[in-house]
C-alpha cells in the first residue's frame, strides 16, 4: 500500500517477484517498461494505453484496430 500522492508507475518493480512472463497494467503504469528499476525484467508489458493517445489516431481504421487491442489488454487483465 502507498501513499495517494505516489503515481503506480513508481512502484511496479515492489510488485513483481521476478517470475512473470507478462505483466499487464491500466494505463496508470504507462512507461513501466522503460522504468530504470524494469531494464532487466524480461517479461512482457501489456499497459495499456491511454484514452487521449487512442483519439489523436486520425486515420479511422487505424484506431478501430489500436482499440481492439486495447480491448484485448483490459479483456486479460479482467480474468
Amino acid at each position: 500500500m502507498s501513499a495517494a500522492n505516489v503515481a503506480d508507475v513508481t512502484q511496479v518493480h515492489k510488485l513483481l517477484h521476478g517470475r512473470e512472463d507478462t505483466i499487464s497494467g491500466d494505463s496508470g503504469y504507462t512507461g513501466a517498461d522503460k522504468r530504470e528499476e524494469l531494464q532487466d525484467c524480461e517479461a512482457a508489458f501489456f499497459i495499456a494505453a491511454k484514452r487521449s493517445v487512442l483519439q489523436a489516431i486520425g486515420n479511422k481504421r487505424e484506431r478501430a484496430r489500436e482499440q481492439r487491442w486495447e480491448h484485448f489488454k483490459a479483456s486479460v487483465r479482467a480474468k
